[in-house]
């Protein structure tokens, strides 16, 4: 008599969490950052651009949500292959989509006008904004 052992399968890995898109429909404001010079700081040379990095912010202006899309253009010299780009305006948040106007205004709905964030939670999901109590909290 054999019996067979069965090993379990291993679970699978769960890879980071990844951020909800902002939703279309929220209106967007584009804003580009050009960087300062047109000629390669190190050769004089003169610089093409190769890409560009776009950076959506969520800001709240009282009664509606608008999105900033800062786009910042990356520029290559052609004659030494160093690049350069514009820097990223300082946030409130490091890496964090919320602009400064969310902000206010969620610290000023929870402390000064005492509503809880669940219920700023549904407030916003009202408006089409997914942002859950536990985003709001941290």
């Amino acid at each position: 008599m054999t019996a067979k052992l069965r090993l379990p399968e291993p679970a699978e890995e769960k890879g980071k969490p990844k951020r909800r898109p902002i939703p279309d429909h929220v209106p967007r404001t584009m804003i580009e950052l050009l960087p300062k010079q047109d000629d390669c700081s190190a050769c004089g040379g003169r610089l093409r651009q190769v890409g560009e990095d776009v950076t959506e912010e969520l800001e709240y202006v009282p009664g509606r949500f608008v999105v900033n899309r800062i786009i910042r253009p990356r520029s290559a010299c052609s004659g030494c292959d160093s690049s350069t780009q514009a820097p990223l305006p300082s946030r409130p948040i490091e890496r964090g989509r919320p602009g400064p106007g969310l902000l206010a205004h969620v610290l000023v709905s929870k402390y000064a006008d005492h509503l809880p964030l669940y219920r700023q939670s549904q407030v916003y999901a009202r408006e089409g904004i997914d942002l859950d109590r536990s985003t709001l909290a941290d």
